[in-house]
């Protein structure tokens, strides 16, 4: 289902017309929710890298918002680091620049992670985690070529993502290439099933583009059930102002989930019910 489509469902079991940005806000409010739980369409791995002789931090991938494994290898054994909080690698690491070693926990810091103790050169380190999808954003335009664009207009690309004009101009004769995927790290990391990331830039002709949304995602594909509970049950209790609804719609998200961990179960990094309020 698109976003497009979301809303309008959205608003027809409302039988309301003059709640549009209610309803953006509710659907993001909702994706806001559940995104940092294990779902097998938002978990993602990143690229096997190498390490650093003695280099403790490593950025992450812009869009993890949550890092579930680290694995790092000794010889042809593949073992699990374990995480811990920063603050307790800072009271054992000393800063030694000689001592490394083969690190057996990690620590998240400002979008990256260190490994303890200092890793090793060439050690490989694969990521397993959860990623932040694209927000969802409904185009203004239509993509044409030989056309002249405004700063601010947004149309979709052939991927379905939203391509927001930033330097005003006349595009190509052609489609340019699009992002896919978010590029590599300056450490190595790069991407894996990770969709790009918002900001990338895309010269058309003479205009320049910049990635800002897209027009559906897996939260409106794969979980539209899931996020359409939650949003009604919102609006039914923050703005329609009926308890009743807003009751009735929290025990169809409640099911919604509880089917979800019933499907997913085996096929996640560490899927687990709890409670939804």
């Amino acid at each position: 289902m698109s976003y497009a489509a979301m809303q309008a469902r959205i608003a027809d079991e409302l039988s309301r017309s003059d709640l549009t940005a209610e309803i953006q806000l509710e659907i993001a409010s909702a994706i806001e929710w559940y995104q940092y739980d294990n779902f097998p369409w938002n978990e993602a791995s990143t690229v096997p890298f190498n390490t650093i002789n003695g280099q403790r931090y490593y950025p992450l991938p812009a869009n993890f918002i949550k890092v579930t494994d680290a694995l790092s290898q000794i010889g042809n054994y593949t073992y699990k680091m374990e995480p811990v909080t920063e603050q307790y690698i800072d009271r054992i690491d000393w800063g030694d620049v000689f001592w490394t070693s083969y690190p057996i926990i990690f620590s998240l810091w400002s979008n990256q992670i260190r490994l303890f103790p200092p890793p090793q050169g060439n050690l490989p380190v694969q990521i397993k985690g959860l990623i932040a999808q694209l927000p969802l954003i409904t185009p203004t335009a239509t993509w044409a070529a030989s056309t002249a664009f405004t700063v601010g207009q947004t149309v979709t690309d052939v991927y379905g993502n939203v391509e927001t004009c930033a330097t005003a101009g006349t595009t190509g004769t052609a489609q340019p290439t699009w992002p896919t995927s978010s590029a590599p790290t300056s450490s190595g990391i790069g991407s894996a099933s990770i969709p790009p990331v918002a900001g990338a830039t895309t010269t058309d002709g003479t205009v320049v583009w910049t990635l800002t949304g897209t027009t559906s995602n897996i939260w409106t594909t794969q979980a539209e059930e899931l996020i359409r509970s939650r949003a009604l049950k919102n609006l039914y209790a923050r703005y329609v102002r009926d308890q009743t609804m807003a009751q009735g719609m929290q025990a169809l998200e409640n099911m919604a989930y509880s089917n979800m961990a019933y499907k997913n179960v085996g096929r996640t990094a560490g899927f687990r019910i709890r409670a939804v309020f």
